[in-house]
């Protein structure tokens, strides 16, 4: 009775020890185990869907879907988010840092995994014609 209680409080402890950095919440490095990516690499994903967003809304308005007035109405959240996605991505401490490394790639700051690649996995930036 007690070996199995302690084996129970055993195997309990062992799963809790390999879920543990996958219940961490996520900081501002990577994703654990998730995606790898950079809190950097979410603000340029988040860039791109509210620039998808606004050419959609532009399409609609273009195709008289939509009249102008609710296109700015629809847009206008939209311009804002975008505004602070682009400040937050400007003042972005370790975009220099990424930058001037060669461990990372310049454009996305996806880690190079050896020197002998010639494009970024992540965005396909060729790393020849950035000088890295």
């Amino acid at each position: 009775m007690i070996l199995s209680i302690l084996a129970l409080i055993i195997v309990l402890i062992t799963i809790l020890f390999f879920l543990w950095p996958i219940m961490q919440p996520v900081q501002d490095g990577a994703h654990y185990f998730v995606s790898g990516k950079s809190r950097r690499q979410d603000l340029l994903d988040e860039k791109s869907v509210l620039i998808a967003n606004l050419q959609d809304l532009r399409i609609e308005a273009e195709s008289g879907k939509i009249p102008d007035e609710e296109l700015k109405r629809l847009s206008a959240p939209l311009l804002r988010n975008l505004d602070k996605v682009e400040g937050l991505l400007k003042n972005y401490p370790d975009s220099e840092i990424r930058g001037k490394n060669q461990r990372f790639c310049p454009a996305c700051g996806h880690l190079r995994h050896s020197q002998s690649e010639s494009h970024c996995l992540q965005c396909g930036l060729s790393y020849e014609e950035t000088g890295s």
